[in-house]
């Protein structure tokens, strides 16, 4: 009878031990996702829809930003109800931590680490601002700097014109005799199966928070947990053609006429040089930022 007495008392024990770590474990502060994009730079939170993934064409060389949801997950208190007279559940922001990763192109993260180390971890400006308890609020923060984007797009463009290089000797040797023309559009049908590639890279994006008054010690400190964000990064599959226009002699006879809504090869004959026509397309294009809107198809020609 001790015995079977002594069943519950221990079960009693091990529930409040378990309620007590399981407290101790609890988040207080979440990232609850990147929020959908309203018109223009904004979003709006509590989001009802989530971006499951970014899109980023590094063509151009912007920043890309990334929206996020931040949830205090501490319970928002009376003041009248506290010594104190305040409302200790609000928090205070202090910090943004990103890492950049690539599981496809962990090649391209070690070089970029290598040249400079903040082009792949960093700490972006963030307002101090503050979050009450049981609340939400959103933050627009710089992803992806516009430098990484830059060397990003360096890269992929010496990918594209080592592809293209190959391709043609490659048609070479299979036949000399190729004339110029059939020599550059083997060039860029090469250039073209490189920059057409999208590749994924992830954000590790952890966010800081002090609670407010906490300035000594690690009492007040909070630290959301890694919120991973994968974003498919491109060259060009953002660029719309509408405004383009080069003249052309499609009869060889001198005579040119005016083609409007096609682009010239992305990829110059001047590797070392960057062809920005064309308009990049944008859900935010208010930021203005090359990212996240590929509602509007790209004119094949382009490519």
């Amino acid at each position: 009878m001790k015995f079977a007495k002594l069943i519950p008392a221990a079960a009693a024990l091990l529930s409040l031990a378990c309620v007590s770590s399981c407290s101790q474990e609890e988040e207080s502060l979440i990232v609850a996702g990147a929020p959908v994009w309203n018109t223009g730079c904004a979003v709006q939170v509590p989001a009802d829809l989530f971006l499951s993934a970014g899109t980023f064409d590094v063509r151009f060389e912007t920043d890309y930003l990334l929206p996020l949801e931040l949830q205090n997950q501490l319970l928002a208190q009376q003041p009248q109800t506290q010594n104190s007279s305040t409302d200790n559940s609000e928090m205070q922001l202090t910090g943004v931590d990103i890492t950049i990763s690539s599981a496809q192109r962990p090649d391209i993260i070690d070089q970029l680490r290598a040249e400079n180390p903040a082009f792949v971890d960093f700490s972006p400006a963030v307002p101090t601002d503050s979050i009450p308890g049981s609340s939400s609020k959103g933050l627009i923060i710089q992803g992806i700097p516009a430098a990484t984007a830059a060397r990003l797009s360096a890269l992929r463009v010496a990918e594209a014109v080592a592809a293209g290089e190959s391709a043609v000797a490659n048609a070479l040797a299979e036949n000399p005799d190729l004339s110029e023309a059939e020599i550059a559009t083997v060039r860029r049908a090469g250039e073209a199966g490189v920059l057409g590639q999208q590749e994924t890279y992830t954000l590790g994006v952890v966010v800081r928070a002090r609670r407010t008054g906490n300035r000594v010690g690690s009492v007040g400190e909070f630290e959301s947990r890694e919120f991973e964000f994968p974003v498919q990064v491109c060259h060009g599959c953002l660029v719309s053609c509408a405004t383009c226009s080069f003249d052309v002699d499609p009869d060889g006879d001198g005579m040119t006429e005016e083609i409007g809504g096609v682009c010239p090869a992305i990829v110059p004959l001047e590797p070392t040089q960057r062809l920005f026509r064309g308009n990049y397309l944008g859900a935010n294009v208010g930021c203005p930022t090359a990212q996240d809107d590929l509602l509007v198809p790209v004119d094949p020609n382009c490519q």
